[in-house]
């Protein structure tokens, strides 16, 4: 329970992080604060820096979970845990390579045509 708990927190939380990013990163393109080449290399790098600290914290608290309420303990629950944190990991770099393809393929689009992102 808890370890599918961590799988759907942690997959949720890398997926508003890189939906957060788009929208503000694709703010600064349509502003033009930034270059394209500026912003397409700081998504890619934050969405690949950002796996693991989250899958850890993600771990972290689940493990703080089953070690303060005895009541979630299963036989294997840390090898539960593990395989869970593997495969979000696994699951978060995948959505992330689609995010930032998306991203990457957005900001040309905008660099060929900036009319194309502005407001009427």
């Amino acid at each position: 329970m808890v370890a599918w708990g961590a799988l759907i927190f942690g997959l949720l939380a890398f997926t508003a992080l890189a939906l957060a990013l788009f929208r503000g990163l694709l703010a600064t393109i349509v502003a033009q604060r930034v270059n394209a080449f500026g912003v397409i290399a700081i998504y890619w790098l934050a969405l690949a820096v950002s796996v693991l600290p989250i899958w850890l914290a993600v771990t972290l608290f689940a493990n703080y979970l089953y070690s303060t309420f005895p009541v979630f303990w299963v036989a294997a629950w840390d090898i539960g845990l593990g395989w869970v944190s593997v495969i979000g990991a696994c699951l978060s770099v995948a959505i992330g390579f689609i995010f930032a393809c998306g991203f990457t393929w957005r900001v040309w689009v905008h660099e060929k045509s900036p009319s194309a992102f502005r407001k009427n």
